[in-house]
């Protein structure tokens, strides 16, 4: 990815104030950087897509997805060992949001969060 230079600190613009340059001469002077570079100029500013991982919750991610992969509505023991921490999280983020654990709802994602609550609207 091109960055041009009126979008980049004075540190990567070699110490020249990039907004003071013209609209032409900024598209002109394009500079390449390289990853290490834009990761210490990124502001991300799409959280509501995609929001980065917490090194706590991705440790407990990874472990619930190593030991408890099965399918929780499966009976077999795989499914049975998933619904089992499926409701133990349940009751746990219950405790922490001080709400009753049949108030919770988890889903895929959040066209389905979105569409449940539209459906519960149109019903009520």
């Amino acid at each position: 990815m091109v960055f041009p230079e009126y979008f980049l600190p004075a540190a990567l613009t070699k110490g020249r104030p990039a907004y003071r340059k013209q609209p032409e001469t900024m598209l002109k002077n394009q500079h390449t950087y390289s990853l290490k570079e834009k990761r210490n100029i990124l502001i991300y500013f799409d959280h509501n897509a995609t929001t980065p991982i917490n090194q706590e919750v991705r440790n407990v991610f990874n472990e619930a997805m190593e030991k408890y992969w099965g399918n929780p509505s499966s009976a077999h023991i795989l499914g049975i060992e998933a619904s089992r921490e499926l409701k133990n999280a349940r009751i746990r983020l219950a405790q922490l949001l001080d709400v009753l654990p049949s108030e919770l709802y988890f889903t895929s994602g959040g066209t389905e969060a979105d569409n449940l609550t539209d459906f519960n609207n149109v019903c009520q």
